[in-house]
């Protein structure tokens, strides 16, 4: 907003109240985290918790706060998908809500445009 606010000087008098939010700390973070993916009917293994909360971390602070955080659950929900219509035979309610650390890892991977391979 600042570097667009700066691009006209006679923008920056038309908006003269502006409010500063602070950034979401890693623990509100993972609560939103953990609201949305119940909201999108994910279940989320302590282990697959612990990856998404080393995902978000090592990003922080995220561009987006908890607007990446719904972007990066959106893409783990597209891999868990991806993942499941790939299971033979009859599959459970349990195989379709749960994520796999594998899910986050490739989510974060396009997400946040790291490698897989280390």
């Amino acid at each position: 907003m600042d570097e667009l606010l700066a691009c006209n000087p006679g923008l920056k008098s038309r908006f003269p109240t502006r409010v500063e939010f602070p950034d979401y700390s890693l623990e509100q973070l993972m609560e939103i985290a953990q609201r949305m993916a119940r909201d999108l009917r994910m279940r989320l293994g302590t282990d697959v918790l612990e990856v998404l909360r080393g995902h978000i971390a090592s990003a922080a602070p995220l561009q987006g706060n908890a607007r990446d955080v719904h972007n990066l659950l959106q893409k783990v929900r597209r891999k868990r998908d991806v993942r499941v219509t790939s299971i033979e035979g009859e599959v459970s309610e349990d195989q379709l809500q749960s994520v796999t650390t594998a899910d986050v890892e490739a989510a974060a991977a396009e997400f946040f445009g790291i490698s897989l391979h280390k």
